[in-house]
């Protein structure tokens, strides 16, 4: 996942995996006969486990909080691993949605998949800030959850570039404004 992740999949070649993986090629493609793309499906997955939300831990959170508390936390999760360092490469699902969707049709559709799950996820919680009045905005759930799934992508793109934490801070903050308040 790290080579993947730090080059992306055009720019990592199977000797660079050979390398970093410390096994020859043959054990390569005898453990991944789809070869690199195969490799890299798994090496998504396994992204997508490591860095997804433990759904007894998003419970608990939203049943002692508000549903604006949970988004302030991850948000502010999402900046604090930033600026540590901890996706100095950028987010490996975004930097996929910048390299290649549209180049292998099983990469797009773990993409969408992705997608579709988090904006399900987003959508509940949202329904649940609407149904205890958290939430003042009038567009459906789901329309509000794309729009967060969209900026926290464009944020997490944006922070490879910008230095300034805390013009991502302000955005985060704009954007909690919206959801909540309209």
């Amino acid at each position: 996942m790290e080579r993947f992740w730090q080059k992306g999949f055009h720019a990592t070649s199977m000797q660079d995996l050979v390398s970093h993986l410390g096994i020859n090629r043959a054990s390569l493609y005898n453990t991944f006969p789809g070869g690199k793309e195969q490799l890299f499906q798994e090496a998504f997955q396994l992204y997508q486990k490591e860095f997804g939300f433990d759904p007894v831990l998003v419970q608990q959170q939203l049943e002692s909080g508000s549903v604006r508390d949970f988004f302030q936390n991850f948000f502010q999760q999402m900046l604090d691993e930033l600026q540590s360092g901890e996706e100095q490469n950028g987010c490996f699902i975004t930097n996929t949605t910048c390299e290649m969707p549209n180049q292998s049709p099983e990469v797009r559709s773990l993409l969408q998949g992705h997608m579709e799950g988090m904006i399900n996820f987003f959508t509940q919680i949202i329904q649940l800030g609407q149904e205890r009045g958290e939430i003042k905005n009038q567009h459906p759930a789901k329309t509000l959850a794309k729009h967060i799934y969209t900026f926290i992508n464009g944020l997490k793109a944006i922070a490879r570039i910008e230095t300034d934490l805390s013009s991502l801070q302000q955005a985060a903050e704009i954007e909690l404004s919206y959801v909540f308040d309209g």
